[in-house]
C-alpha cells in the first residue's frame, strides 16, 4: 500500500502459493504504473490480483506497460481487478489474463470508482489482450 505519490512497479511481484497481490494506493496522486520491467503474478494457485486506486484524492490512473512476458496474471480461479478512481490505460502489447485454456476467474476494469460523472477513460491500446474462462 502507498499513501499518495506515484506507485510504480518497477521489477516483477510475485504472490506464489496460490497468495492474493495487492497493490493500492490513496492520497494525492495516487497513481499505479506497471513499468515495462514490472509485471504482477499470483501463481501456484488462485490467488486474486488487485490493483486500485479508488481511494485517492487526487490522481487515481492505472497504467499497465508492456513486458518481456505477461503483466498482470492470476493463475488458476485468481481474479484479476483493476480498480481506478480515474482511468485505466493498458499500453500497447499488454496482456491481462486469469487461469488458463482449462479455467479462469474474473477479469474486472473500473475507470472512475468514486466520481459520479467522472469523464476518465478505460483505454485498450493495439495489441492488448484480456483472457479469462470466466466473466469480464
Amino acid at each position: 500500500a502507498n499513501v499518495g505519490g506515484l506507485l510504480s512497479v518497477l521489477q516483477p511481484v510475485q504472490g506464489t502459493g496460490g497468495g492474493n497481490v495487492t497493490l493500492t494506493n490513496a492520497g494525492a496522486g495516487g497513481d499505479i504504473v506497471v513499468d515495462a520491467n514490472g509485471a504482477v503474478r499470483a501463481s501456484g494457485g488462485s490467488g486474486d490480483i488487485l490493483l486500485d486506486t479508488s481511494g485517492a484524492t487526487g490522481g487515481g490512473q492505472i497504467t499497465v506497460n508492456a513486458t518481456p512476458g505477461l503483466e498482470v496474471v492470476a493463475a488458476g480461479t485468481g481474479e484479476v481487478t483493476l480498480s481506478a478512481r480515474a482511468g485505466v490505460a493498458l499500453n500497447a502489447g499488454v496482456t491481462i489474463q486469469s487461469g488458463t485454456t482449462v479455467a479462469g476467474g474474473d477479469i474486472l476494469i473500473q475507470a472512475n470508482v468514486g466520481v459520479p460523472g467522472g469523464g476518465a477513460d478505460i483505454t485498450l491500446a493495439a495489441g492488448v489482450v484480456v483472457n479469462t474462462r470466466d466473466d469480464m
